[in-house]
C-alpha cells in the first residue's frame, strides 16, 4: 500500500486493475534495485544519507516511478557537495522539481561554484542557473519609536534587501500602515513574505490584521488573522503557516494554529507541551521543530507530527543560562543559537543536533558579544548566519570557525577556506543504559595531533563532575577511545569507559561528594568534548573543538515505576517491559537510609521485577520513631510475591552493606520468605542473638570505641565487628542456608570486615555441607561501595548516620581503576547469577573464589 499511496506509477497500475503479485521476483524494466530500495526506505519515514551512486539511482527511481516523497527527500538533502550532481542528474531524467531546486541552490552559492559549473555543464544548464534570481537577505523593521507620541521613523517602516554585488541595503517595499513587526510573526513561504499579528506602541495595542507581500506583483494583500489574537509568538512555514505560542493580554499561551494557503483558513493544532512566548522554531527536512527553554539550563527540542497532531520530544540539552535564542535547520541538522554568558558579557554560542544520529555537537568559537540585543539567525546555501543589531556572522557548515560578515548589519559574503580541519566526534550509542558501553571516536584531526577528550556531568544535586584523557591522533588523524591508550588525565591506558568511571568533582567543589542518581526517570547527561593539546585545568571554561551530549539511563524504555505504600511500606516497584510475570528481587541498600531506586530500575531493565525498599527512614519510622522489625521486610516480600506480574515462587534478595545483615538473617531464619537466591555485597553475617535491625544498630553503637580515624580525618568502621567471633550465637548460621548465596567482596573495604566475613561464612558452610550453594567474588583493591558499572568511585564521602544524624567523612576504600573494574565484573556476574537461579529450572550454586 505504501507504493500505491505515494507512487504515481503504481497508483496508475492499481487503478487500471493490477492484481496482487505473489511471485518471488518481479522486474521493473530499466530500474535498478538500489534506487527502489531507497524509495521504500523514504516511504517508511526514514531519512537515508545518500552518496553519489545513491543519488543517481534515487533520482532515476523518483523520475521513473514518480515518487513524490523521494523527490522531496532529495530536495531536502541538497548541499554544496552534491548540488552539481543533483542538478545534472535531475536534468538527465527530467525530475523537474529537483532540477529547479538544485539550480536555485547553485545560484545562491554561485560565487563559490561558478568556475566548476562553467567547466562541467553544457551551455543550456549554465543558462538556466544564471537566469534565476538568487535568494536575498531581507530586513523587516517597524517598531522603532521616537518621542512620547509613539510615532515611527519612516525609515523603519520599510522592507529592505541586501544587494550583495554593491554590498549595501536597498528598499524593497514599504510596510502597510496597519502592519507592525513588533512582536509579530514574520516568515517567508513560497517566495512570499507573511506578517501576522504583533502590537503597536508602548502599550502593546494588538494588531488584528495579517499581511502577505508578493515579490512577483510587488504588492501587499491582507489575509485572515488567527482565531486567537496573539503577539510575541513564532511563525514558521512548511506548506502551511504555523502560529506557535505567544501572548495575549499578558497571558502566555501554548496554543498553535495552522493557516492553509489555499483555503485561507486558520485551524487549531495540538498545543505545545507548555505555554511559551517567542519560542525558537524552524523547519527542515519537511518537518517542524520548536526549541523550548526551561530556566535556567535545559533545552528541549519538540517536533510537530501532523498525522498524529501531536508534539513529540526529540532531544534534551543541558547548557548554561541563556538570554535569548533562535534555531535554524539545514538538512538533518538543527542549529540552536543562544546568547550565553562568557566572562562578564554575552556571546553568541551555537549547538548542533543531528536528527539522523541523535547527537548534539558544540560548534567551536565564541563568535561575538551579542549585548543581549535583538538576535536572529537564517540559513542560506551551506551557511548559518547569526544577526544582531551590530553585526552578522557567517558559520560555513562543516568548517571550524565563524567570521564577521558586517560591521553594520550584513556586508559581504566572503567564504572561509573549506580545506580547514573540522573535528568530528562520535559517541555510539549516544543513548543507552548506565551499564552499556559506548564507543568514542574522534576523526579529521591532523596526524599526531595532541588532544584532550573531556567528560562533564552535572548531577541531580547540582554538583559538577569531570573526567578526561590525553590522546595522540593516529596517522589517519583519528582517536578511538576503545582501542587507543590515554597518556594521562583522570585515567590512563586503554579504558573504553574511563570517561565515566573516573568522573570526579570539578576543582573547587565541596569535599566528600558521592554521585548518586536521585531521579531515575531522567537520564544522566554527559557532555563529551574535544580540546586541543594535553590539558588538565580550566576545560569547562574553554570552548571545545567539538562536543556531543550522551544520555545514560537507569531505566529502559517500557519499564514501569510503581510507588508502593501498601502495608505501611515505603518502596518503589520497577516492572520490566511486557506482560510478565517476572521473577522478583527485593533490593536493600545500606545504613544511609532513604529510598534509593537506581539499582532496582537497572535490574528491571534486565528483566527482573525489582522492589527498592526504604527500611531505615520509611514513613512509618518517621511517624512512630521506631525502627522496623522483621515483619516489615516480610510484608514487602508478600507484596512482591502476590503481585500479578511477579513469579511468586522466584524471588531473590539483594543487600549492600547493612542490607546484607538483613538479607542473610531473613534468608536463614524467616518462615515467610522462601527465597530462590540471595546476593550480599560488602557486608557481614556478624550480628547479636535475635538479630533484629535495632539490635544490629545497637551493636554498632556499643562497639564505637573501635572506630579509627586516619591522618586525613576519615572515619574507619571496619573494626567494629572484628575479630570475627567464634561463638556461633553471634553470627547468622549460614550452615542452615537452603538457597544459593553470592557474596561480593572488596578486599580494601575500610567500612565493613567483608573479606574476613566471607571467609568465615565459607568455612561455616563447608562444615555444614552446604558450601555448594556459595559463590564468592573477591576483588583486590576494591572498596566498600560496589555499585552498578561505571558509577564513579568514591574512596571517601560525607555520611550521615541514621540514628545520631551526625555527618562524618567515611573512608570506604578502594583504588579507582581496580574498584571500577570490580564493579563492572561483579555486576555482570550478579546478573548471570540471578538469571540462572530465577529464570533457570534448578538452583545451581557452586563454590568459587574469584580474583581479578
Amino acid at each position: 500500500m505504501l507504493l500505491v499511496q505515494s507512487c504515481d506509477y503504481f497508483r496508475a497500475l492499481y487503478r487500471s486493475g493490477m492484481k496482487e503479485c505473489w511471485q518471488k521476483e518481479i522486474h521493473i524494466k530499466s530500474l535498478r534495485a538500489r534506487g527502489f530500495l531507497i524509495a521504500l526506505t523514504v516511504l517508511r519515514g526514514e531519512m537515508p544519507i545518500l552518496d553519489g551512486d545513491d543519488i543517481v539511482e534515487a533520482i532515476e527511481c523518483a523520475a521513473f516511478l514518480q515518487v513524490a516523497p523521494l523527490t522531496k527527500h532529495l530536495i531536502n538533502v541538497i548541499d554544496s557537495e552534491n548540488c552539481l550532481l543533483m542538478y545534472h542528474t535531475a536534468a538527465t531524467f527530467g525530475l523537474m522539481d529537483l532540477y529547479h531546486s538544485a539550480a536555485l541552490f547553485i545560484r545562491n552559492m554561485y560565487a563559490d561554484l561558478e568556475a566548476e559549473v562553467k567547466k562541467t555543464f553544457p551551455s543550456e544548464l549554465i543558462s538556466y542557473v544564471e537566469s534565476l534570481t538568487p535568494s536575498v537577505f531581507v530586513a523587516v523593521g517597524a517598531h522603532v519609536t521616537c518621542g512620547v507620541d509613539d510615532t515611527v521613523h519612516a525609515a523603519s517602516r520599510t522592507v529592505c534587501y541586501l544587494d550583495e554585488s554593491g554590498n549595501n541595503w536597498k528598499v524593497l517595499t514599504d510596510l502597510p500602515l496597519q502592519a507592525s513587526t513588533s512582536m509579530a510573526g514574520v516568515t517567508v513561504l513560497d517566495n512570499k513574505l507573511y506578517i501576522v499579528g504583533g502590537v503597536h506602541g508602548l502599550h502593546k495595542q494588538v494588531v488584528d490584521s495579517s499581511f502577505c507581500y508578493s515579490v512577483e506583483n510587488n504588492s501587499w494583500s491582507t489575509i485572515s488573522s488567527p482565531a486567537q489574537l496573539r503577539y510575541n509568538f513564532s511563525l514558521v512555514g512548511d506548506g502551511h503557516l504555523y502560529a506557535i505560542g505567544g501572548e495575549y493580554q499578558r497571558t502566555v499561551m501554548s496554543s498553535v494554529e495552522t493557516y492553509d494557503i489555499t483555503s485561507g483558513r486558520w485551524e487549531f493544532a495540538a498545543h505545545l507541551p507548555r505555554p511559551v512566548a517567542g519560542v525558537a522554531c524552524t523547519k527542515t527536512m519537511s518537518r517542524i521543530f520548536v526549541c523550548l527553554w526551561k530556566p535556567m539550563e535545559t533545552t528541549e527540542i519538540y517536533e510537530y507530527v501532523p498525522k498524529k497532531d501531536e508534539w513529540q520530544l526529540i532531544s534534551t540539552l543541558i547548557r548554561h543560562q541563556s538570554y535569548g535564542h533562535c534555531m535554524v535547520g539545514h538538512r538533518d541538522n538543527l542549529y540552536v543559537m543562544r546568547n550565553g554568558p562568557s566572562d562578564d558579557f554575552l556571546r553568541c554560542l551555537m549547538d548542533c543536533y543531528n536528527l539522523s544520529s541523535g547527537q548534539w555537537s558544540s560548534l567551536p568559537g565564541h563568535f561575538a558579544n551579542s549585548k543581549g540585543s535583538l538576535f536572529t539567525a537564517v540559513v542560506r546555501g551551506d551557511s548559518v548566519l547569526t544577526l544582531n543589531r551590530s553585526m552578522t556572522l557567517e558559520y560555513a557548515i562543516d568548517e571550524i570557525q565563524s567570521h564577521n560578515l558586517s560591521a553594520k548589519l550584513l556586508t559581504g559574503t566572503n567564504r572561509m577556506d573549506r580545506k580547514q580541519y573540522c573535528v568530528k566526534l562520535s559517541v555510539q550509542p549516544s543513548r543507552g543504559l548506565m551499564d552499556e558501553k559506548f564507543i568514542v571516536q574522534v576523526h579529521n584531526v591532523p596526524p599526531g595531533f595532541q588532544l584532550t577528550i573531556h567528560a562533564f556531568h552535572k548531577c541531580d544535586d547540582g554538583h559538577s563532575w569531570e573526567a578526561f584523557g590525553h590522546y595522540t591522533a593516529s596517522a589517519a588523524g583519528a582517536v578511538n577511545v576503545s582501542e587507543d591508550p590515554s597518556l594521562g588525565g583522570t585515567y590512563s591506558g586503554v579504558e573504553q569507559m574511563g570517561l565515566l568511571w573516573s568522573l570526579r568533582p570539578v576543582p573547587g567543589s565541596k569535599p566528600g561528594l558521592r554521585m548518586r542518581k536521585m531521579n531515575v526517570q531522567t537520564p544522566m547527561e554527559v557532555s563529551i568534548s574535544v580540546y586541543q593539546g594535553h590539558q588538565t585545568e580550566g576545560l569547562v571554561d574553554q570552548v571545545p573543538l567539538t562536543s556531543v551530549v550522551v544520555e545514560r539511563w537507569y531505566i529502559a524504555p517500557g519499564v514501569r515505576r510503581v510507588p508502593i505504600t501498601e502495608g505501611g511500606l515505603t518502596a518503589t516497584l520497577f516492572l520490566p517491559s511486557g506482560p510478565g510475570p517476572f521473577p522478583g528481587v527485593l533490593d536493600l541498600w545500606g545504613g544511609g537510609g532513604k529510598l534509593v531506586e537506581y539499582r532496582s530500575a537497572l535490574l528491571a531493565s534486565h528483566g527482573f521485577a525489582s522492589m527498592a525498599l526504604d527500611y531505615l527512614t520509611p514513613k512509618i519510622t518517621i511517624e512512630t520513631r521506631k525502627i522496623v522489625d522483621n515483619q516489615y521486610f516480610e510484608t514487602a516480600y508478600r507484596v512482591l510475591e502476590q503481585h500479578p506480574q511477579v513469579l511468586g515462587s522466584r524471588i531473590a534478595m539483594l543487600g549492600l552493606s547493612l542490607g546484607t545483615s538483613v538479607t542473610l538473617k531473613l534468608s536463614v531464619y524467616s518462615q515467610v520468605m522462601k527465597l530462590r537466591c540471595a546476593v550480599c555485597i560488602s557486608g557481614s553475617h556478624v550480628q547479636p542473638p535475635g538479630g533484629s535491625l535495632e539490635q544490629v544498630l545497637t551493636c554498632f553503637r556499643e562497639n564505637a570505641g573501635k572506630t579509627r580515624i586516619n591522618e586525613e580525618g576519615h572515619v574507619i568502621w571496619r573494626d567494629l565487628l572484628l575479630p570475627i567471633p567464634t561463638d556461633p550465637t553471634l553470627k547468622v548460621d549460614v550452615g542452615q542456608l537452603q538457597c544459593p548465596l553470592l557474596l561480593v567482596v572488596g578486599e580494601d573495604d575500610q567500612n565493613w570486615p567483608a573479606p574476613e566475613s566471607a571467609m568465615d561464612m565459607k568455612e561455616m558452610m563447608e562444615k555444614a555441607g552446604n558450601s555448594h550453594l556459595l559463590t564468592v567474588l573477591s576483588y583486590p583493591n576494591a572498596g566498600h561501595l560496589i555499585e552498578p558499572p561505571y558509577t564513579p568511585h568514591a574512596r571517601f564521602s560525607k555520611f550521615m548516620t541514621v540514628d545520631t544524624r551526625q555527618k562524618v567523612m567515611v573512608l570506604w576504600g578502594g583504588e579507582t581503576a581496580a574498584h571500577s573494574r570490580a564493579q563492572e565484573d561483579a555486576w555482570r556476574k550478579t546478573l548471570i547469577f540471578l538469571r540462572e537461579n530465577l529464570y533457570g529450572g534448578t538452583n545451581p550454586g557452586a563454590t568459587s573464589v574469584s580474583h581479578l
